[in-house]
């Protein structure tokens, strides 16, 4: 099966910090104006015309991205919540930047798995993988699905440490 992922479009979080959501509610933000205009040009990209379904993550961010390119590639869209973002607070409290930093720093010491030696409650990329692969597995009966989605899952399939928002990486998956 053939895969084109696509990350989210930019998203503005204006109004779930105004809101001072936390946890999953950050995801809530939708698209920023340029996020948008991202979100039409990428739904006009050549590598989505064979593409036969949409999967999305269920963030706001990517669902809005998604909804985008179904308009206008005409593509159904079939929401899969397991296709979600990397959670760096399994606790769902995480309210803020401030102690990001030392928790990415910890990921990397870790090398993305967690232990009991980890301070913080984040999920290892390799469960971030396992959870997107039984999600893709469900569809190996279509020859190219597009995937819209967020960086830290489409790079446990892909070498490519920076995807900007809107970035297609186009990989294959066999059973």
């Amino acid at each position: 099966m053939h895969i084109v992922f696509i990350r989210h479009a930019e998203p503005n979080y204006e109004t779930v910090r105004q809101r001072r959501f936390i946890g999953h509610g950050i995801d809530l933000a939708g698209l920023s104006e340029k996020g948008v205009r991202q979100a039409e040009a990428v739904s006009k990209n050549e590598k989505l015309r064979t593409a036969q379904i949409i999967l999305s993550s269920p963030y706001t961010r990517a669902l809005q991205t998604a909804a985008i390119i179904s308009k206008n590639t005409g593509l159904d869209i079939k929401v899969e919540t397991d296709l979600h973002e990397w959670l760096p607070d399994t606790t769902f409290q995480y309210s803020g930047p401030e102690h990001f930093i030392e928790l990415l720093k910890e990921v990397k010491q870790f090398k993305g798995e967690h232990n009991a030696a980890c301070k913080y409650k984040w999920e290892s990329y390799s469960q971030v993988k396992n959870r997107a692969v039984h999600v893709l597995e469900k569809y190996m009966d279509y020859q190219n699905i597009a995937v819209v989605t967020h960086g830290v899952l489409i790079r446990q399939f892909v070498n490519q440490e920076r995807i900007p928002y809107c970035g297609l990486i186009e990989t294959d998956m066999t059973n």
